[in-house]
């Protein structure tokens, strides 16, 4: 399931999660990890991080066949195989997560039989990612009074291009507007708002930055060449398909015929009712026994070339699409890494807003200047934990920004 919205996401999460335990499709233990999510066996879930030493990479989904309560670890099946344990910060809220259901970038280079989206906004290009991850059927889930007007939402959503905002919840924060600056008290409490909006427009430009490029077509095309030089592969070693017809074809179906031949016959000729039916397939086995060896000949020179062009054009077409999604991968972690400095910008906008309004509360109560611990905090660099500073004693009351 793929959502836009991580407000989404995280609702369809928990709702599957309670359907997959009343369904009795989790066993075992549960393990409450770092953060609060907790896990059983049988349990969907997505890496929100790379793992230590290259095991696992960011967005990589697997399900879980082992709850260790004991050492506090689980064991994962990965959907490429292989088994992984992982525990203590590996489980935590920031490095895993539940994964029936996830963001559509975040599925960026993912495949899978079906797909279920929820539509609830992210333009064309979201909607291009989200609508070619499944081999078999995709199904778009619509908020909607009846199917025209899903019909109508759908059209106008993907005819928006989004791309900047692929990862967010909603828009930019609100800023202080110029009214709110000059209505305070003192020039140095204006200096307080406009970092404030300083930093959130650094943060938008950051954002921009998203737009870099868009990969989605790229993949779907190395995804196609890929498995079309596969499935050459196997037409030719059967002589089907576009060989039908040629040398490389027909020396596939003759060595095929001589080696059903050659085996028949020389099956008759040892088990045989009689002497001379045994006799007879004698002679004919010798015979198979030369087109085979003439059909092998012309294998050798028609059909291997062609295998070995293929193996190199399959070997070049997986290295391209495991160089795109490399690319990706880079990308998706560097976008996140931006929406994560877009929240800590979003939480000091939001604890300026609270403190001036309070001030503007207290002039106006009692038309004077609040002094002591009343005072605005001090907020750190963009991107640094918030820590307040409260002023010395005998100091200005506002901060030296």
């Amino acid at each position: 399931m793929y959502a836009w919205r991580r407000a989404n996401v995280a609702e369809l999460n928990r709702r599957a999660r309670a359907w997959m335990e009343a369904s009795g499709r989790l066993s075992g233990p549960e393990l409450a990890c770092l953060g609060g999510a907790s896990y059983r066996a049988g349990d969907r879930v997505v890496t929100l991080a790379p793992g230590a030493a290259g095991t696992l990479v960011t967005s990589q989904r697997a399900t879980i066949e082992t709850v260790e309560p004991d050492s506090g670890s689980l064991v994962l099946r990965t959907d490429d195989g292989r088994q992984v344990r992982l525990a203590g910060d590996e489980i935590g809220a920031d490095r895993l997560g539940l994964g029936y259901a996830t963001t559509v970038h975040r599925s960026q280079g993912a495949t899978t039989a079906r797909a279920h989206l929820f539509a609830d906004g992210g333009g064309r290009e979201l909607a291009y990612v989200a609508m070619s991850r499944a081999r078999e059927s995709t199904h778009a889930w619509v908020v909607a009074d009846n199917l025209a007007q899903a019909a109508d939402d759908l059209r106008r959503d993907w005819s928006v291009r989004r791309t900047p905002t692929w990862a967010l919840d909603a828009g930019l924060p609100a800023v202080p507007i110029k009214e709110a600056v000059v209505s305070l008290a003192t020039p140095h409490h204006s200096r307080v708002v406009a970092l404030a909006l300083a930093r959130t427009r650094a943060t938008a430009k950051a954002v921009g930055h998203l737009q870099d490029r868009d990969f989605s077509s790229e993949l779907a095309a190395a995804r196609t060449a890929l498995h079309q030089a596969e499935q050459a592969r196997v037409d030719l070693l059967a002589g089907r398909g576009n060989y039908v017809g040629t040398k490389a074809g027909q020396a596939v179906s003759d060595l095929a015929l001589a080696n059903a031949g050659l085996a028949a016959a020389r099956g008759e000729s040892e088990h045989g009712l009689h002497w001379w039916a045994r006799r007879t397939a004698a002679k004919e086995a010798v015979a198979w026994a030369e087109r085979q060896a003439g059909a092998q000949q012309r294998w050798q020179d028609h059909v291997a070339p062609e295998v070995a062009r293929l193996d190199t054009a399959i070997g070049l077409r997986a290295d391209e699409l495991g160089r795109l999604n490399a690319t990706v991968e880079r990308q998706t972690t560097r976008s996140a890494t931006v929406v994560d400095q877009r929240r800590v910008a979003q939480g000091i906008v939001a604890g300026l807003g609270a403190r001036v309004g309070q001030y503007r509360d207290r002039l106006d109560s009692s038309g004077q200047q609040p002094v002591g611990r009343a005072a605005l905090p001090v907020y750190p660099p963009f991107g640094a934990p918030s820590v307040y500073h409260a002023p010395a004693p005998g100091s200005d009351c506002a901060p030296d920004l």
